[in-house]
């Protein structure tokens, strides 16, 4: 993986501006079968099939909800975690947390995290002169090369390209994603660590506490084996 990071504009960082992937591993073949039914179950919105594909001691990470249960079963505080119980929703809501599973089990990193696999994998920034707060606001570019242009707009002026690097969203349009000048694709404007403000394609921001899906297995079975909860 690449942290190189070619500068057009050559403004001084004001601190470090790399991140790093801790505990990154890849996923075994059984691993991944379990991940491609799961997507299919996603799809269907099969209840009955998640039910038996959760660990029943599932555990539930920033739960800032208080949605867990310690007498429910693991499957239960599941689909209360990603709300896919249609039946209890208001129709404007149904389907949400199915799409929501789909675009987890979509991603691409996957992290070691105590016995645990879970994706996506999460960044931490390299930097140790900032503590842990200091980076909520903040996010990072999730790629190699990504550009930060002048306008949103892919034939706007390429302002720098940063690749796995901090970068933090304008005040006051914090986590805000705005239509391109062009038509197509979302936006989001960002302050780079070296002062420089521009637009980057919002696809290639992520958050330092994304929410992640972890699995584990049981008796040789993949199994999905918790939830961690956003922290953006």
């Amino acid at each position: 993986m690449s942290l190189s990071v070619t500068t057009y504009n050559q403004a001084s960082p004001r601190y470090e501006s790399k991140v790093r992937i801790p505990n990154q591993v890849s996923p075994d073949a059984g691993l991944t079968h379990f991940i491609e039914g799961l997507r299919k179950i996603a799809v269907a919105r099969d209840l009955r099939e998640i039910e038996e594909s959760v660990r029943n001691d599932f555990f539930f990470s920033r739960d800032f909800g208080g949605v867990f249960d310690a007498e429910s079963t693991g499957a239960d505080n599941f689909i209360r975690a990603l709300s896919l119980d249609d039946a209890s929703l208001a129709p404007e809501y149904r389907g949400t947390g199915w799409v929501y599973l789909n675009e987890l089990l979509s991603a691409q990193s996957f992290q070691k995290v105590a016995s645990s696999i879970c994706m996506p994998a999460n960044a931490v920034p390299v930097s140790q002169k900032r503590p842990d707060e200091f980076w909520l606001s903040w996010g990072y570019v999730h790629g190699t090369d990504v550009f930060i242009r002048r306008s949103p707009d892919l034939q706007s002026e390429p302002l720098t390209s940063l690749s796995y690097e901090v970068v933090e969203p304008v005040a006051g349009e914090a986590g805000d994603r705005v239509k391109g000048l062009d038509g197509n694709g979302l936006w989001i404007k960002v302050n780079t660590a070296s002062g420089i403000k521009g637009y980057m394609y919002s696809s290639f921001f992520r958050n330092f506490q994304q929410a992640q899906l972890c699995f584990r297995q049981q008796n040789n079975v993949w199994k999905i084996s918790g939830f961690i909860g956003g922290g953006d």
